[in-house]
Protein backbone atom coordinates (compact mmCIF):
# COMPACT_ATOMS: atom_id res chain seq x y z
CA UNK A 1 0.00 0.00 0.00
CA UNK A 2 2.80 2.13 0.85
CA UNK A 3 4.63 1.94 -2.55
CA UNK A 4 1.07 2.75 -4.12
CA UNK A 5 0.73 6.06 -2.41
CA UNK A 6 4.62 6.81 -2.85
CA UNK A 7 3.55 6.37 -6.73
CA UNK A 8 0.59 8.59 -6.54
CA UNK A 9 2.41 11.37 -4.67
CA UNK A 10 5.21 11.07 -7.04
CA UNK A 11 2.43 11.65 -9.94
CA UNK A 12 1.21 14.48 -8.28
CA UNK A 13 4.56 16.16 -7.31
CA UNK A 14 5.69 16.08 -10.95
CA UNK A 15 1.90 17.30 -12.07
CA UNK A 16 2.53 20.39 -10.17
CA UNK A 17 6.14 20.36 -10.96
CA UNK A 18 4.62 20.42 -14.87
CA UNK A 19 1.65 23.19 -14.41
CA UNK A 20 4.34 25.46 -12.77
CA UNK A 21 6.73 25.34 -15.51
CA UNK A 22 3.45 25.84 -18.03
CA UNK A 23 2.78 28.80 -16.16
CA UNK A 24 6.32 30.01 -15.40
CA UNK A 25 6.38 29.74 -19.60
CA UNK A 26 3.19 31.48 -19.62
CA UNK A 27 4.36 34.10 -18.03
CA UNK A 28 7.07 34.90 -19.58
CA UNK A 29 5.01 34.84 -23.36
CA UNK A 30 2.80 37.26 -21.81
CA UNK A 31 5.69 39.75 -20.52
CA UNK A 32 7.02 39.94 -23.68
CA UNK A 33 3.31 40.14 -25.58
CA UNK A 34 2.94 43.03 -22.82
CA UNK A 35 6.34 44.39 -23.64
CA UNK A 36 5.62 44.44 -27.53
CA UNK A 37 2.51 46.27 -26.60
CA UNK A 38 4.09 49.02 -24.21
CA UNK A 39 6.75 49.61 -27.19
CA UNK A 40 4.05 50.02 -29.86
CA UNK A 41 1.84 52.11 -27.45
CA UNK A 42 5.02 54.09 -27.04
CA UNK A 43 6.52 54.48 -30.54
CA UNK A 44 3.18 55.15 -32.30
CA UNK A 45 1.25 57.59 -29.69
CA UNK A 46 4.24 58.35 -27.20
CA UNK A 47 2.23 56.93 -24.60
CA UNK A 48 4.29 55.19 -21.83
CA UNK A 49 1.45 53.83 -19.02
CA UNK A 50 -1.72 52.29 -19.24
CA UNK A 51 -2.35 54.96 -17.24
CA UNK A 52 -1.54 57.38 -19.79
CA UNK A 53 -2.79 55.36 -22.63
CA UNK A 54 -6.26 55.18 -20.51
CA UNK A 55 -6.48 58.93 -20.62
CA UNK A 56 -6.21 59.07 -24.27
CA UNK A 57 -8.36 56.50 -25.02
CA UNK A 58 -11.40 58.30 -23.00
CA UNK A 59 -10.19 61.63 -25.13
CA UNK A 60 -10.53 59.96 -28.24
CA UNK A 61 -13.69 58.19 -27.38
CA UNK A 62 -14.90 61.99 -26.49
CA UNK A 63 -13.82 63.98 -29.71
CA UNK A 64 -15.34 60.38 -31.77
CA UNK A 65 -18.57 60.51 -29.69
CA UNK A 66 -18.71 64.65 -30.54
CA UNK A 67 -17.90 64.39 -34.21
CA UNK A 68 -20.53 61.35 -34.17
CA UNK A 69 -22.80 63.67 -33.03
CA UNK A 70 -21.86 66.51 -34.86
CA UNK A 71 -22.35 64.18 -37.77
CA UNK A 72 -25.72 63.15 -37.38
CA UNK A 73 -27.21 66.59 -36.58
CA UNK A 74 -25.86 67.67 -40.21
CA UNK A 75 -27.15 64.56 -41.87
CA UNK A 76 -30.62 65.96 -40.08
CA UNK A 77 -30.43 69.06 -41.51
CA UNK A 78 -29.20 68.14 -44.99
CA UNK A 79 -32.24 65.50 -44.99
CA UNK A 80 -34.81 68.51 -43.94
CA UNK A 81 -33.48 70.75 -46.45
CA UNK A 82 -34.29 68.12 -48.76
CA UNK A 83 -37.94 67.40 -48.41
CA UNK A 84 -38.60 71.23 -48.45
Amino acid sequence: MAKFGNNELAKKLLDLKQDIEQQKNDKLRLEGQLKVLMNQLESKFNITSLDKAEERLIEMEEVLSSAKDKLTKEISELEAELEQ
